[in-house]
């Protein structure tokens, strides 16, 4: 995996390609989020906002992988709020035991030139599920677009999955997560791969 300031990279057998969330980055905002972001005190306080959750997302994210790999967690460690979306983690976990396949992934299509880091994959009630965690205020559109390009990319490295979902973690629902499935839609995908051309467009 590369970081750069123009967005993540993934180097695949002497390819380098775009990651699936750099992609999205070009998939449109919402009229509430404008709205937002015109209301944090300009630019340079949205940016921060916007930093921050990404590196609670990342921190949360690190702590569900201890946990899945057996490992013990303290309060200390974290915030809160990040407290709060590990405990709603091990709520879903509890509530829906799945069996895990694998976790944090790095998948790839050659054939479409997009790769990305996949959280979960696991067997519940019978079937195959692709997981994402979110730690974000909503789930998104642009969440949907990229567990199904996941799927896309696990199908071809003939591993694929059958069912996708969007866990999001520490949230005012009563059991403390928002928890949607999706089924592997191919009109979805072909949003997917428009952002990806449009994104190629802005990046040549």
């Amino acid at each position: 995996r590369i970081d750069s300031t123009a967005g993540r990279y993934y180097a695949v057998d002497g390819m380098c390609f775009p990651s699936v969330t750099t992609i999205l980055s070009c998939y449109p905002v919402s009229e509430g989020f404008k709205m937002w972001l015109a209301n944090q005190g300009g630019f340079a306080a949205a940016e921060k906002i916007k930093t921050d959750a990404g590196d609670r997302g990342s921190h949360v994210h690190h702590a569900i992988e201890e946990l899945l790999s057996g490992d013990k967690l303290t309060h200390e460690n974290f915030t809160t709020e990040e407290w709060k979306m590990l405990m709603s983690f091990v709520a879903w976990h509890r509530e829906y035991k799945p069996q895990m396949i694998w976790k944090e992934r790095t998948v790839y299509s050659k054939k479409h030139g997009y790769a990305g880091t996949a959280d979960f994959c696991a067997k519940i009630d019978g079937e195959v599920y692709l997981l994402d965690w979110k730690t974000s205020k909503a789930i998104w559109p642009s969440h949907l677009l990229q567990v199904q390009a996941y799927a896309v990319a696990l199908q071809e490295m003939k591993e694929p999955v059958q069912k996708l979902a969007v866990v999001r973690l520490g949230t005012k629902h009563k059991a403390g997560y928002e928890y949607k499935t999706f089924d592997i839609d191919a009109e979805e995908f072909q949003v997917f791969l428009a952002c990806k051309r449009l994104w190629e467009h802005e990046h040549p």
